[in-house]
């Protein structure tokens, strides 16, 4: 699969170009997409089922009260959980199973992830940091397309991405600019219902690379362009300050870096002053070895709230959208990453008695006031 360029002329992978756009209904098949190249973004609607009428609902509403316990029900089908979102009409899977946590944990765990999430959404429509992904099998009537714009425009000028099937007039692939907020564009088919998590992955892919392109030559800013002064900068190894911040999960420092080890690696931050959303930024690099170990896995949470997650191949320059509602009251920002393929190197090749379980080596971090951009990689 082709790659394409960012706006700071790096390559972009399939998986790094998907995680340039949001799903916001109707069905999940764009989560799956993400998922078929590796990419797993946290979204409100990624996975959910979301009638038009219940979106331009939400969006009209700021998405008030969605994490209210009254209106979140937890049901069951099959022995899996799932969750609906009654004021709006939306349903998910859990992905958690009866037996794995009781019901009323789960509830309270839905009811603030939900808040969490809609908070990202809300953030990311506002900054027009990424494409926002609407997919409906059903003809979109000129009334209805009317009302979602309208409803997106209540944050500013997100950039919508309608799909719908190919025709002759416009092929697969191809990608309509209609306006100044909505881009067409065109798969060679829609899933079946039954089919969601199958989807035609070249024709997706191709709208989207046409798509990015398009809205990446109107964009004004790029998303790896500086946010002005840190409020909090960590800067690891043997010569930086991050000694006062590590908590467990840490090697001794290096020159210029210090190794993240085990399943877990912490750091407790002193809160900054001031309001409103953090956005974290962080220049990291894997522990990989050609053909044995290809890649590490990344997650971040915060205040025992996940945020992202990533998958790294390469030295890597990552931000992620920290709510202000996961600081409000706390002395500190517990900042954890888990590291789910750790290995050893000694285990890896022959020779090397090295026995720690290297993970993600870390140059920097550092907090900054707002959010710039979304949960990305580049």
């Amino acid at each position: 699969m082709d790659d394409i360029r960012s706006h700071s002329g790096t390559t972009l992978s399939d998986r790094e170009l998907l995680c340039r756009f949001e799903s916001i209904g109707r069905y999940c098949e764009f989560g799956f997409l993400q998922r078929c190249v590796g990419a797993e973004p946290m979204g409100l609607l990624r996975f959910a089922g979301l009638r038009l009428d219940g979106l331009v609902r939400a969006l009209d509403a700021r998405f008030a009260d969605i994490g209210d316990p009254a209106n979140v029900r937890i049901t069951q089908q099959d022995g899996e959980y799932r969750i609906e979102v009654a004021n709006f009409g939306f349903r998910y899977h859990a992905d958690v199973f009866e037996g794995d946590i009781a019901p009323e944990q789960l509830h309270v765990l839905e009811c603030r992830k939900l808040r969490v999430l809609a908070h990202q959404l809300i953030s990311g429509l506002e900054q027009g940091s990424r494409i926002f992904v609407y997919q409906q099998r059903d003809p979109l009537s000129a009334r209805d397309l009317v009302r979602l714009l309208a409803g997106l425009g209540r944050y500013g000028a997100p950039m919508l991405l309608w799909v719908q099937e190919a025709t002759a007039e416009n092929p697969a692939g191809t990608v309509e600019l209609v306006g100044d907020r909505l881009m067409v564009g065109y798969l060679e088919r829609m899933t079946r219902p039954e089919a969601v998590h199958e989807p035609h992955v070249a024709s997706w892919l191709a709208v989207c690379r046409e798509a990015h392109a398009i809205w990446s030559a109107g964009q004004g800013a790029s998303l790896t362009e500086d946010t002005g002064a840190a409020v909090s900068e960590i800067v690891f190894g043997v010569e930086g300050n991050s000694a006062p911040f590590l908590r467990e999960g840490w090697a001794d420092p290096e020159m210029r870096y210090t190794w993240g080890i085990g399943e877990n690696s912490v750091l407790a931050v002193p809160n900054p002053p001031g309001t409103g959303d953090l956005l974290l930024r962080l220049v990291v690099w894997p522990f990989v070895r050609a053909g044995i170990l290809p890649a590490q896995r990344l997650v971040i949470s915060v205040n025992q709230v996940e945020l992202a997650s990533f998958h790294l191949t390469v030295e890597s320059r990552l931000q992620c959208p920290v709510p202000a509602s996961l600081l409000d009251g706390h002395e500190t920002i517990d900042i954890a990453f888990h590291h789910p393929d750790a290995a050893q190197p000694g285990l890896l090749a022959g020779g090397n008695i090295d026995t720690r379980r290297l993970a993600v080596a870390f140059r920097r971090i550092a907090l900054y006031r707002g959010s710039a951009g979304p949960t990305g990689q580049g």
